[in-house]
Order: structure tokens, then C-alpha cells, then sequence
């Protein structure tokens, strides 16, 4: 067995970053992703995916997360004048069971009208507990073509790589970054969900991206 020591060393050097591809990921900001949703239409995709992609953008969620929604989980009647809504029951990837001060579960402020709308609908025609999202209507593996296909017709940068809806995340996080530029650093985190470093890692716009080695 190698010693922590040894495992310590082979590790160094290496962050989040160097685990990606040779082309860096890329991030589909607000214009690629209305340019995305009108393909997906153009292509007859079905609807429920193409909420899925809505809600996956607008909420900045991992796809994981988004599948994941219950009815249920999405509590309306607790936003304010700022906020739209709670997205509870998100699983905290921070969780694990060594780090037990982390809580298993987070919640998400919704900001975004497309997003609430979405969630409102699927939520009064789904028994409560069922997933908004079954998984014969949100098929990652389709997904994940769907996103390579539109990069591939609508022309996104070529330097980039578009491997499927976690570039929608980081949009997605860009599009919040900017929304809520200029509040306070707790606003943001409990809307994002990340550290400040997280957030500037997501929110780099595809120009700086491209440009990194």
C-alpha cells in the first residue's frame, strides 16, 4: 500500500480544473441557451426535456439535482419580494459521512420566472413525492446527445467542449453571478450554493475560457 504521504505527492499538482478535457468546458450563457431551447423545438425534442433543460439553466443545478426534484420540493408560498421561491431537498455534494457538520440537504432561493413557472405547473399535476422529471422523459444519455448536437448545428466555439447540460450549469451561474452583482456575499452563496472561488471558476465567460491552457 502506498503511504499517505506517497498518495499525498501523486496528488499534487492536480485541481478540478486539470481533470477536464483538452478543451475546456464550455459555458451556454443566457443568448446560446435561447438560441438552444428554440433549436430543441425546431428539432420536435420532447417538452419535457426541454423544461428540464429551462430549469437545469435557470436554477444553475446539476442535471442530478434537477432529475432529482420531487413533488413537492418546491415551496412558492416561501419567497418574498426578491425571491420567487425554495427549492428544497437539493443533496449537498459537500455531505459526506466524515464530514457530518455539513447538512445531507440544501435549499435554493429561485429567481428566475421560467423556472417558478415550470416547477408550479409540474408540481399541480404531479402526486406529491413523485419525481417532476421520470426518468423516460429526461434520459440523461439523450441529453447529453441533444447538447453535442446543437453545439454541432448552431456553431458554438469548436475550442470548447460541449459535453452535455453541466455547460448549462455553468451558465447558469454566470447568468446568477451577474444578477446578483453587488449584493451581499451570504445572498449569493446561499443562492449559488458555492464559495466565492466556485463562483468565479463557473462564471468565466467562454472568451477566458478559450484562452486558458
Amino acid at each position: 500500500w502506498a503511504s499517505d504521504e506517497d498518495i499525498k505527492s501523486a496528488c499534487r499538482g492536480f485541481s478540478y480544473s486539470a481533470r477536464q478535457t483538452e478543451r475546456p468546458r464550455g459555458m451556454i450563457d443566457e443568448d446560446m441557451f435561447t438560441a438552444l431551447v428554440a433549436w430543441m423545438r425546431r428539432s420536435k425534442e420532447n417538452a419535457s426535456l426541454i423544461d428540464l433543460t429551462t430549469v437545469t439553466f435557470g436554477a444553475a443545478l446539476r442535471v442530478r439535482e434537477s432529475v432529482a426534484i420531487k413533488s413537492g420540493d418546491y415551496r412558492p408560498e416561501l419567497g418574498d419580494s426578491n425571491v420567487l421561491g425554495i427549492l428544497s431537498n437539493i443533496s449537498n455534494k459537500a455531505f459526506s459521512a466524515r464530514r457530518r457538520l455539513q447538512p445531507r440537504f440544501v435549499e435554493k432561493e429561485i429567481y428566475c420566472p421560467l423556472v417558478d413557472a415550470i416547477l408550479r405547473k409540474r408540481q399541480a399535476v404531479t402526486p406529491a413525492q413523485e419525481l417532476l422529471f421520470p426518468a423516460k422523459q429526461g434520459n440523461l444519455d439523450q441529453f447529453r446527445k441533444v447538447i453535442k448536437s446543437a453545439a454541432e448545428d448552431l456553431g458554438w466555439d469548436a475550442h470548447l467542449t460541449w459535453d452535455g447540460p453541466h455547460c448549462l450549469r455553468h451558465g447558469g451561474v454566470g447568468r446568477l453571478t451577474a444578477l446578483l452583482k453587488g449584493s451581499d456575499g451570504a445572498v449569493r452563496k446561499r443562492a449559488l450554493q458555492m464559495s466565492d472561488s466556485m463562483q468565479r471558476f463557473y462564471a468565466r465567460p467562454n472568451a477566458a475560457r478559450r484562452r486558458r491552457k
